[in-house]
């Protein structure tokens, strides 16, 4: 399930394997990490989000959409947050696209 151009880092700067049983055991002991999705193909995505973080699948969906409104959706083990973020220098601030976290334990940009 590894996938080119993907990264898997814990606190300490370690990198990791990107693989469903890496992610697994990384929740399974609280520990802190960044994984990068971005690179990855959808069907690695979505079983990594659906599969191994548990998120709902209408969740995964609006996380992959831009243009929705602002919101916090409550799931049972984690929430969905869309928020737009800021952009530009400080004297030309304007409203970027929407950012999407999915937290459950982690926040997945």
């Amino acid at each position: 399930m590894a996938a080119m151009d993907s990264f898997l880092i814990t606190v300490d700067g370690a990198e990791h394997e990107v693989s469903a049983g890496t992610v697994q055991h990384l929740l399974d002991t609280s520990a802190r990490f960044w994984l990068d999705l971005a690179s990855m193909d959808k069907s690695t995505t979505d079983r990594l989000l659906l599969d191994t973080f548990g998120f709902h699948q209408l969740a995964v969906r609006d996380a992959e959409h831009f243009g929705q409104r602002p919101k916090v959706e409550a799931y049972d083990d984690f929430t969905l947050l869309v928020v737009y973020g800021a952009t530009g220098r400080r004297s030309e601030r304007r409203v970027g696209e929407p950012k999407q976290r999915l937290a459950r334990g982690a926040a997945i940009p």
